[in-house]
């Protein structure tokens, strides 16, 4: 199975450089059967999630005043604090 890597990029808007890291642990559970992932307070709820090829994720952003961005093998969303993202999966992944 083909595993899309996801890597999330929490950026300050006052900060210079960006956080590289989605402060997750390595064994973190993927949560099953979720489209839609909540941005807020500085964290993904849920932090990992598991989708099947097919599954269109949708990303809320909700802190208002922290500038947030997602990043996978073949997407990146825009740069913003409010709002969603959507992207459709064409391959498995977490």
């Amino acid at each position: 199975m083909c595993v899309a890597r996801l890597i999330v990029l929490v950026l300050s808007a006052t900060a210079v450089v960006g956080c590289q890291s989605s402060g997750v642990a390595e064994d973190a559970e993927p949560a099953l059967g979720v489209d839609r992932v909540e941005m807020h307070d500085s964290a993904f709820a849920p932090p990992v999630v598991q989708v099947p090829a097919g599954t269109t994720m949708t990303w809320a952003f909700t802190d208002g005043s922290t500038v947030h961005n997602v990043v996978g093998d073949y997407f990146t969303s825009d740069n913003t604090a409010e709002g969603t993202f959507i992207h459709t999966f064409i391959e498995p992944g977490t």
